[in-house]
Protein backbone atom coordinates (compact mmCIF):
# COMPACT_ATOMS: atom_id res chain seq x y z
CA UNK A 1 0.00 0.00 0.00
CA UNK A 2 1.94 2.92 -1.36
CA UNK A 3 -0.99 5.68 -1.66
CA UNK A 4 -0.79 5.26 -5.86
CA UNK A 5 -4.17 4.88 -7.45
CA UNK A 6 -2.81 1.10 -8.79
CA UNK A 7 -3.33 0.15 -4.64
CA UNK A 8 -6.56 1.08 -4.90
CA UNK A 9 -7.29 -2.45 -6.66
CA UNK A 10 -5.73 -4.24 -3.41
CA UNK A 11 -8.19 -2.31 -1.56
CA UNK A 12 -11.34 -3.22 -4.10
CA UNK A 13 -10.20 -6.93 -3.38
CA UNK A 14 -9.88 -6.83 0.32
CA UNK A 15 -13.57 -5.29 0.08
CA UNK A 16 -15.29 -7.97 -2.39
CA UNK A 17 -13.87 -10.27 -0.57
CA UNK A 18 -15.43 -9.04 2.82
CA UNK A 19 -18.10 -8.40 0.80
CA UNK A 20 -18.71 -12.49 0.01
CA UNK A 21 -17.48 -13.67 2.76
CA UNK A 22 -19.04 -11.57 5.41
CA UNK A 23 -21.95 -10.20 6.65
CA UNK A 24 -22.17 -6.54 6.10
CA UNK A 25 -24.01 -5.84 8.57
CA UNK A 26 -21.15 -7.27 11.39
CA UNK A 27 -18.18 -5.45 9.32
CA UNK A 28 -16.61 -2.87 11.91
CA UNK A 29 -16.64 0.20 11.49
CA UNK A 30 -12.68 0.39 11.28
CA UNK A 31 -12.61 -1.20 8.54
CA UNK A 32 -14.67 1.71 6.91
CA UNK A 33 -12.83 4.42 8.44
CA UNK A 34 -9.21 2.85 7.30
CA UNK A 35 -10.03 2.04 3.90
CA UNK A 36 -11.99 5.48 3.08
CA UNK A 37 -9.28 7.28 4.83
CA UNK A 38 -7.32 5.15 2.38
CA UNK A 39 -9.24 6.15 -0.53
CA UNK A 40 -9.37 9.83 0.53
CA UNK A 41 -5.96 10.15 0.83
CA UNK A 42 -4.87 8.57 -2.35
CA UNK A 43 -7.41 10.67 -4.13
CA UNK A 44 -6.08 14.33 -2.29
CA UNK A 45 -2.37 13.12 -3.14
CA UNK A 46 -3.11 12.58 -6.64
CA UNK A 47 -5.56 15.41 -7.68
CA UNK A 48 -4.80 18.46 -8.87
CA UNK A 49 -6.95 20.21 -6.32
CA UNK A 50 -6.44 21.34 -3.17
CA UNK A 51 -8.49 18.62 -0.85
CA UNK A 52 -8.61 19.50 2.95
CA UNK A 53 -9.61 16.79 5.45
CA UNK A 54 -12.29 18.31 7.69
CA UNK A 55 -13.90 16.59 10.64
CA UNK A 56 -17.67 16.05 10.91
CA UNK A 57 -17.78 19.67 12.98
CA UNK A 58 -16.13 21.26 10.64
CA UNK A 59 -17.60 20.12 7.04
CA UNK A 60 -21.18 21.02 8.90
CA UNK A 61 -19.81 24.90 9.52
CA UNK A 62 -19.03 25.38 5.81
CA UNK A 63 -21.66 23.38 4.48
CA UNK A 64 -24.48 23.43 6.64
CA UNK A 65 -27.76 23.07 4.00
CA UNK A 66 -25.68 19.98 3.05
CA UNK A 67 -24.98 18.33 6.52
CA UNK A 68 -28.43 19.73 7.82
CA UNK A 69 -29.74 16.96 6.16
CA UNK A 70 -27.72 14.32 7.28
CA UNK A 71 -27.14 12.22 10.48
CA UNK A 72 -23.89 12.30 12.24
CA UNK A 73 -22.68 9.01 11.25
CA UNK A 74 -19.43 7.51 10.94
CA UNK A 75 -19.07 7.72 7.26
CA UNK A 76 -19.49 11.79 8.22
CA UNK A 77 -16.50 11.48 10.53
CA UNK A 78 -14.12 12.30 8.07
CA UNK A 79 -14.78 14.08 4.59
CA UNK A 80 -12.65 16.07 1.89
CA UNK A 81 -13.48 19.39 0.68
CA UNK A 82 -12.31 21.48 -2.09
CA UNK A 83 -15.54 23.86 -1.74
CA UNK A 84 -17.59 21.02 -2.52
CA UNK A 85 -17.43 17.51 -0.02
CA UNK A 86 -16.33 14.12 -1.29
CA UNK A 87 -17.55 11.55 1.01
CA UNK A 88 -14.59 8.54 0.74
CA UNK A 89 -15.80 7.01 4.12
CA UNK A 90 -19.63 6.55 2.60
CA UNK A 91 -18.21 5.39 -1.04
CA UNK A 92 -16.54 2.11 1.22
CA UNK A 93 -19.47 1.86 3.11
CA UNK A 94 -21.75 1.41 -0.17
CA UNK A 95 -18.89 -0.74 -1.65
CA UNK A 96 -18.94 -3.13 1.06
CA UNK A 97 -23.28 -3.41 0.34
CA UNK A 98 -23.52 -3.42 -3.09
CA UNK A 99 -20.32 -5.69 -3.54
CA UNK A 100 -17.67 -3.87 -5.77
CA UNK A 101 -20.15 -2.30 -8.50
CA UNK A 102 -18.13 0.97 -7.77
CA UNK A 103 -14.95 0.53 -8.32
CA UNK A 104 -12.68 2.33 -6.26
CA UNK A 105 -9.82 2.15 -8.84
CA UNK A 106 -11.30 4.09 -11.08
CA UNK A 107 -13.30 6.52 -9.11
CA UNK A 108 -9.85 7.45 -7.34
CA UNK A 109 -8.78 7.95 -11.46
CA UNK A 110 -11.92 9.83 -12.06
CA UNK A 111 -11.72 11.88 -9.19
CA UNK A 112 -8.02 12.82 -9.09
CA UNK A 113 -7.84 13.47 -12.53
CA UNK A 114 -10.46 16.47 -12.30
CA UNK A 115 -9.40 19.94 -12.31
Amino acid sequence: MNYSLESLKQVDSFLVDLHINTNVDTIPDIVVIRAGAYLGEVIRRHSKKHWLWLNYKQARAIGNKTFNKLDRTVVLSAVLSDGNFFFPLAKIQKYLVTGGTDDLYFYGQVLSSKN
